[in-house]
Order: C-alpha cells, then sequence, then structure tokens
C-alpha cells in the first residue's frame, strides 16, 4: 500500500501514516506497549516515506524531520492517554489499573484526585451581561513556563505542570463560588463550558467540584473583557501570574487534570512546515539532516561505488558537511542548519544535484 501511494505530497503521506497505519499498529498498547520489532521496523519505513529518506535512518533526526513519535513513546502516550480518561470519568472499576500507569509516568508527589460520581441534584448556573456593581469575586487562570495557577483578587492556587489554562479558569471558579454567587471571568469559552455542565457529566475534578456548588444554590457568571484595565480583573490576572511563579519557586507539586496529562503526554507533534514542500525538495532536507542518501560519500560508504568525491573538485567527500557550501550547489554559499529547514528551493537543488 505504501509503494502505491508515492505520488501523495510528503503532508499528504504523514496523515496517512498517523491517521491509517499506526493506529493499527498501537492498536491494544494500552495492555501490551512494548512494540516488538517488527512493529518498530515497520513504522521506521513509515517514517522514511514521508520524507523520502534512504534506508538505514533513524531515530531522533528522522523524527524531527516527519514530525512523528517514535513508535514506543508513542505507545507509552497512549497508554497514559487512556489512564487519563478512566481519571477524568467515574469509574471505580478501571481505577485500579489506571492509576499504577499515571504514578509510574507521572511525578511522585503529584496529586491525583478522582470522581466520586454522587452530583445528584439540580444544577443551576447562568450567564449574564456583565454588572460591575454585582460582582463578588473576579477570577482568572494563568499558565506561563509550561504551568497553570487559578487565582482570584484574594488568593491563588498552583496547579503546575499537569494542567491547561482552562482547567486553571475553572479552578479559580470554583474558588470564588465557596464565598460568593456572582462572579467575573474573562474566558467565554470557560463560561460556555461551565454552563453546559447543568446537563452534561463533569469531566475532571474540578468540573465536579462546579457541579456540587451549582447543587447548593444557584450561581452567576459574568464575562469581562481580559486586560482592558478593569480593577477586579487585573488584580486577579496579577494573583494568578505571582502563583504561577510562587509554585515554581518552591517546587509545589503537581495538581493533575485529565486534560492536563493528555497535553502533557500528546502522540504526535505539531507536522513541521517543511512538509507544506514539494517531494523533491522534503527529500534532499532528509539527505541532508540524517547524511544519508544518494550523495557519493554514503553511497561509498555502503559499498556501492567506489569513488565517493564531489564532482566540484574531484577529491573532497561529498556529505553534508561538504555539499553545505559546495559551488555546484544552489548559490554555493554556507548553509547552517537553521537555514536549511527554511530554504525549499536550495533543498529541491540539492536532490537534483545528487541523484
Amino acid at each position: 500500500m505504501v509503494r502505491r501511494l508515492s505520488k501523495l505530497s510528503p503532508d499528504s503521506k504523514r496523515r496517512v501514516v498517523t491517521q491509517q497505519i499506526l493506529p493499527i499498529l498501537t492498536y491494544g498498547c494500552e495492555l501490551h506497549y512494548e512494540p516488538s520489532e517488527q512493529q518498530k521496523r515497520l513504522a521506521a519505513q513509515c517514517q522514511r516515506w514521508v520524507v523520502g529518506a534512504y534506508t538505514g535512518s533513524r531515530g531522533t533526526k528522522v523524527e524531527e524531520l516527519t514530525g512523528i513519535s517514535d513508535l514506543a513513546r508513542m505507545m507509552m502516550c497512549k497508554r497514559i492517554r487512556w489512564a487519563a480518561s478512566v481519571y477524568g470519568r467515574n469509574m471505580p472499576e478501571l481505577r485500579e489499573i489506571a492509576e499504577p500507569i499515571l504514578r509510574e509516568w507521572l511525578e511522585e508527589d503529584t496529586v491525583l484526585r478522582w470522581l466520586e460520581g454522587n452530583t445528584n441534584g439540580r444544577r443551576e448556573v447562568k450567564a449574564e451581561e456583565l454588572d460591575g456593581e454585582r460582582v463578588q469575586e473576579w477570577t482568572d487562570g494563568s499558565y506561563m513556563e509550561g504551568r497553570a495557577a487559578a487565582a482570584t483578587r484574594s488568593r491563588a492556587t498552583y496547579l503546575g505542570t499537569m494542567a491547561t489554562i482552562a482547567d486553571a479558569e475553572e479552578l479559580g471558579v470554583s474558588m470564588a463560588w465557596e464565598e460568593h454567587d456572582v462572579v467575573a471571568l474573562d474566558s467565554m469559552g470557560v463560561i460556555q463550558r461551565i454552563l453546559k455542565l447543568r446537563d452534561e457529566q463533569p469531566r475532571s475534578w474540578i468540573e465536579e467540584r462546579l457541579v456540587r456548588q451549582m447543587i447548593g444554590r444557584p450561581r452567576t457568571l459574568m464575562w469581562v473583557k481580559g486586560h482592558d484595565g478593569v480593577e477586579g480583573n487585573e488584580r486577579a490576572d496579577a494573583r494568578a501570574k505571582k502563583g504561577v511563579k510562587q509554585g515554581k519557586r518552591m517546587h509545589m507539586p503537581d495538581i493533575a487534570t485529565p486534560a492536563g496529562i493528555r497535553h502533557a503526554f500528546r502522540i504526535h507533534g505539531k507536522a513541521p512546515a517543511h512538509l507544506k514542500w514539494n517531494g523533491t525538495a522534503v527529500r534532499g532536507l532528509a539527505y541532508m539532516i540524517t547524511d544519508k542518501g544518494p550523495q557519493a560519500g554514503w553511497l561509498k560508504e555502503i559499498g556501492k561505488v567506489d569513488d565517493g568525491s564531489c564532482p566540484c573538485d574531484g577529491w573532497t567527500v561529498q556529505n553534508a558537511a561538504h555539499l553545505l557550501s559546495c559551488p555546484w550547489v544552489g548559490d554555493g554559499k554556507g548553509r547552517t542548519r537553521e537555514m536549511l529547514w527554511e530554504d525549499e528551493k536550495w533543498c529541491e537543488d540539492l536532490a537534483r544535484f545528487v541523484q
């Protein structure tokens, strides 16, 4: 199948691999996440196919070129994400399986708070236009340097690296609802999510806490434009940022959320921009980054040719280091690694030159 799809663009090839092939390779890895040698070979072949790299090219360089994780890490991330889905639902029957998985990969002092599941009762919450005179408390969340914190005007709670900005915003509302009913925040997305909790089941311990507070008495949310000079919002924002800095400085433990765990253990990275190039240019980039391809130096190393010199002078070995400044390639100017990632035309010329 891979050979039949050889005319696809590099970006389309990556989609085929990540959406069709790898899900089959990793099926059931939640139970057995150590890949076999055959699985490893096939995954490496798929990575090389995406960028046109030569056989033998593998490891972090090819992963960097394709944006596709190593198979063992991919299986490990899927296993952790499955455990996170159990962590975000009321599933006591699977908790004994999921908790050891999370404990194995999270920091030893990371706090895990499981859903209790008793959230029966009428949930009352509504959103209204901002009325500064009625607002009883202002809340905000902050996410800096990969760490999150929630805050009201007077106090902050550090969540750490295993939570998202949405988790911080929701926790800020919950903190304010401990003493007040009318709360203002600057995240419309979080307000909409909290309103949906009137009918939907909570997805984390923070949302379960919000649901319990809704059952207690009617609540009101108001939206305020962020960073617009509103005193209450600015104070909450400053408190949240201070909470992040203080938590980092004092090495406070992370408080995990399901979304935070999934964010920390992504299966694949973002597709690299160069995969939008044409196939020839991407192959040229792969030849340079891996230093394996049709260049004479590599062909001599594997015994396919007798002379590994570049025709530009007849004696210098034709490898990646030489090709960066070879006068017969492009304009002959020296290239850095950073320049390679951005120069599609030069990589295309190089691929045509060495073929």
